[in-house]
């Protein structure tokens, strides 16, 4: 055929067929030299078999990727109780569990969260109002409170009367029935029009909303249970944050009402270390409210217009107060991670990465009670010069936190491999250490009647190796020697009068003497070989972790 058609085509047409077909052999040659065999396949033959060419079809095609071996299943959730108390479906809960209480004939409104996190049937509530003013120093709310109807109830609504009072008269309860005037009538009464701001400086639409945060405190010293109330402080604005008022709006806004925010104090108690922390959500300094005469831009503020009152969560509503006397298998908790992660944020403290590149020796800080007057370790410095001894090399120092500055606790913590204390509140910082990297050691008292668990718990959210030990009291024989065992009479030393830089003199106050156990007016032995092998152990556990690696022998 080729034969053919050159013998009839003449010497011009050839030549013009070769020209005319040459560049387009140039053309696919090139193309096939540098185009991908991958490309040019599933661009011109889509249904060509992947192994026809030895290359896998990418991610995103037709079929796409197929899954792992089944051996790779989704790792085990945490407990359905882990989940309810620690995660964020806590504050999803108390979100959803909510209630309009006032009626409709009430120019005000009073919206309430509810939560039951304990094993009984009580709730704990969080509640916002709307439209309160300050009179007399108490803030006035028109509500016509109604009961939960039925749908309500099934859902977990309790009626306003059942809103819980907690201990040292704090919670909603006490707030409500001390603070908070409020209309509570049945549904077949009318309430009377408001007179006087309330009804003269009702604000407009377009004007900024005024939030009031009412608080009352159990203590101002003692760490676990000043930073559980701040906890809860936190929380309650995360609620309402997430929850839609009756204009289809976020109950509160950050940072929009943040500059609007006041945390009015209404205890008397003395500051505090942690007197700042109430500032987390508002951008104004805490007042108490006897000293709101004495500010008067804040006086106008709060009884020329209307107010959105909000009375947080308790303190000891938080739930990491529930059960720390069980053992839990809950292996981590977003509440813990994000509060201590704004704890940080709010004295600018940057936590070191959790992998130093070149990390220090080895840092373990001792809580040292020598200022207060019971719990002390006896013999506490030669124990510790023991365990120096036996490891050469690491960082030992005691450090009285009553002492120092919150923000300098904190720097501290962030800087500690191997936190060790007599069991205490001391040893709440550690929900300031680093996650997954740390060790803590808690020696508790050999007479508790059982081993608490709330530190433990606490440091296994964290991924925190956790180590416990005994140590046995030291009583007093009549004699006035010092006795080892549980059978001679209780230890108690002067009461230091530091006030409250004492963490004993805070304790004390939290507990009074003649409702606590023997144990907390005790000081305590430890033999050497027994604190080093437990703080050894601690040690050991963390010296590879983050970037460090030793043997451990």
């Amino acid at each position: 055929m080729v034969l053919l058609l050159t013998s009839i085509l003449g010497p011009k047409t050839r030549r013009a067929i070769v020209l005319a077909v040459l560049p387009i052999f140039l053309v696919l040659v090139l193309l096939f030299q540098f185009a991908s065999p991958r490309d040019f396949v599933e661009r011109h033959i889509p249904d060509a078999p992947s192994w026809s060419l030895g290359f896998r079809p990418k991610e995103g095609n037709a079929h796409g990727p197929l899954p792992l071996p089944n051996d790779y299943d989704p790792e085990e959730t945490e407990s359905a109780f882990c989940l309810d108390r620690f995660s964020p479906k806590y504050l999803t809960n108390l979100r959803d569990t909510s209630v309009q209480y006032c009626s409709a004939p009430s120019s005000s409104d009073l919206t309430c969260f509810h939560s039951q996190v304990s094993g009984d049937e009580k709730r704990d509530s969080l509640c916002i109002g709307n439209g309160a003013v300050l009179e007399s120093g108490r803030f006035a709310l028109n509500c016509q409170i109604r009961q939960p109807d039925a749908n309500e109830t099934a859902r977990g609504i309790i009626p306003f009367d059942r809103i819980r009072q907690y201990w040292y008269d704090t919670g909603p309860r006490y707030i409500f029935d001390h603070y908070v005037d409020i209309k509570t009538t049945t549904d077949s009464e009318t309430v009377p029009v408001a007179t006087g701001n309330h009804a003269t400086q009702k604000r407009t639409d377009d004007s900024p909303r005024q939030f009031t945060l009412l608080l009352k405190r159990e203590g101002e010293a003692n760490p676990w249970h000043c930073l559980m109330e701040i906890w809860s402080m936190a929380m309650t604005f995360d609620v309402l944050r997430m929850a839609r008022d009756d204009a289809d709006q976020p109950f509160y806004r950050v940072p929009e009402d943040v500059p609007n925010t006041q945390v009015i104090i209404l205890d008397n108690r003395s500051d505090g270390p942690y007197w700042h922390l109430w500032k987390l959500f508002s951008g104004r300094e805490p007042i108490r409210l006897a000293e709101i005469q004495e500010h008067p831009d804040t006086e106008r503020l709060l009884t020329g217009a209307e107010q959105r009152i909000i009375v947080p969560l308790a303190g000891a509503a938080n739930p990491f107060w529930q059960n720390d006397w069980e053992v839990r298998d809950c292996t981590q908790s977003a509440l813990l991670r994000v509060f201590a992660r704004r704890v940080f944020r709010h004295y600018n403290i940057t936590p070191p990465p959790k992998k130093e590149t070149n990390p220090a020796a080895l840092r373990v800080t001792f809580l040292d009670r020598s200022g207060a007057s019971s719990r002390n370790l006896r013999g506490q410095q030669s124990l510790l010069e023991s365990l120096k001894r036996k490891f050469e090399g690491i960082e030992v120092t005691a450090v009285d936190f009553a002492a120092i500055p919150f923000e300098e606790q904190l720097r501290i913590i962030q800087r500690t491999d191997v936190l060790v204390g007599v069991h205490g509140a001391g040893l709440t910082h550690t929900m300031f250490l680093r996650d997954g990297v740390t060790a803590v050691v808690e020696i508790q008292p050999r007479d508790m009647p059982s081993p608490y668990m709330g530190f433990r718990n606490m440091a296994n959210m964290k991924g925190i190796s956790y180590f416990r030990a005994h140590a046995d009291p030291i009583s007093v024989d009549p004699a006035g020697r010092d006795q080892v065992g549980t059978g001679a009479k209780k230890l108690k030393r002067g009461m230091d009068t530091g006030g409250a830089a004492s963490l004993d003199a805070v304790e004390d106050d939290i507990y009074p003497l003649e409702k606590r156990a023997s144990w907390h007016g005790e000081d305590f032995y430890m033999t050497e070989d027994s604190f080093v092998e437990v703080v050894g152990a601690a040690i050991n556990s963390v010296y590879n972790k983050n970037m460090r690696e030793h043997d451990a022998t």
